[in-house]
């Protein structure tokens, strides 16, 4: 594992660049919000869409073609500069893989895989490829949290954090809330502390079967070689959205708080806090940014892959003891 920052964001909006010819696959809630955001984007626009929806067309304008099989992106004439994978999460590794194969830099949304061997094996091809492999963990570039980020080492020694993220939903079939929502929480942990949890505690507060879906509330406890704790509750039984981020040092404390007004707030001491200004931007604006300027300087080798890595593992090590919290439960009673 590095021993230095997984994320380094690029001054994506100063650099020289040309437009880039940008690929997608999936047209649903993601892949439209990718849409909508690179056609107000002047470093790249949407050259080719892959997407079986038959309303797709009508998302696209007349100069992005549209095909229904991923494969044929990798032979679109002229060629695509990188490739964004917007699929549910089940179908992201064979379509990074192939992609990779096909030498194209690709941005796939998170999570990146659906189990540790795919997200390992996907690092490999990166590696072996050659070509750029980045994980959307959207809120590693936001602006609120890069600038507490940028503020940590003035605050001295992390000594905790506490977050909550949910909402009422999502249900999906193919991913849980513990995967769902609570991806970004570990991206932002491990990216924090610069580590990986030497011991995960994860626990299942309550659980429903509704008209809606299967729902829960998930409490997961990371300790770090350090010292420092991370106390984090998911859930998509929640009544309103929300994600709060707070990171606790010797002198102070920043509140990431995604859905305020005022998105990072610093308090120095009890009743002292004050919102802290930020740069402008949308998260998955500076995203698609970053993507675009490491195309153009051909950065190969993305930080925030091994992140990526490193998040499916601690998701699947969270998955390993709430199966055995609900395997003790059974034979309890």
């Amino acid at each position: 594992m590095p021993d230095k920052q997984w994320y380094r964001p690029l001054d994506a909006g100063k650099q020289n660049m040309r437009e880039l010819r940008l690929g997608l696959v999936g047209a649903g809630h993601w892949g439209q919000c990718y849409i909508k955001t690179l056609d107000k984007l002047p470093a790249a626009h949407l050259a080719a869409l892959a997407s079986s929806n038959p309303r797709s067309q009508g998302l696209i304008n007349a100069n992005c073609q549209l095909v229904e099989d991923w494969r044929a992106l990798a032979d679109i004439k002229p060629a695509l500069d990188g490739v964004i994978i917007a699929t549910p999460t089940p179908q992201h590794f064979p379509i990074a893989q192939f992609m990779l194969e096909a030498n194209l830099p690709v941005l796939v949304e998170k999570p990146m895989t659906t189990s540790v061997d795919e997200a390992r094996k996907l690092h490999t091809a990166a590696s072996v490829s050659g070509q750029l492999l980045m994980v959307g963990h959207t809120h590693l570039y936001s602006a609120a949290y890069e600038m507490l980020r940028s503020r940590a080492s003035k605050l001295g020694r992390l000594v905790s954090i506490d977050a909550q993220a949910g909402g009422p939903g999502p249900y999906r079939p193919d991913t849980s809330p513990l995967w769902d929502w609570g991806v970004h929480d570990l991206a932002l942990c491990l990216d924090l502390t610069e580590a990986i949890p030497s011991e995960v505690l994860a626990e299942r507060l309550e659980s429903a079967n509704t008209s809606a879906g299967y729902s829960e509330t998930i409490a997961i406890t990371l300790r770090f070689p350090q010292g420092e704790q991370a106390s984090i509750k998911v859930s998509n039984m929640m009544v309103d959205k929300c994600r709060r981020f707070t990171a606790e040092f010797e002198r102070g404390r920043l509140t990431y708080n995604d859905f305020a007004k005022d998105k990072l707030l610093l308090e120095t001491a009890p009743g002292k806090t004050r919102p802290v200004q930020l740069d402008d931007g949308l998260p998955l604006t500076r995203q698609l940014l970053t993507f675009c300027s490491s195309i153009i300087e051909k950065r190969h080798n993305d930080p925030g892959l091994s992140l990526g890595v490193a998040v499916i593992e601690t998701l699947a090590r969270c998955e390993e003891k709430l199966a055995q919290t609900s395997a003790k439960g059974l034979s309890g009673t």
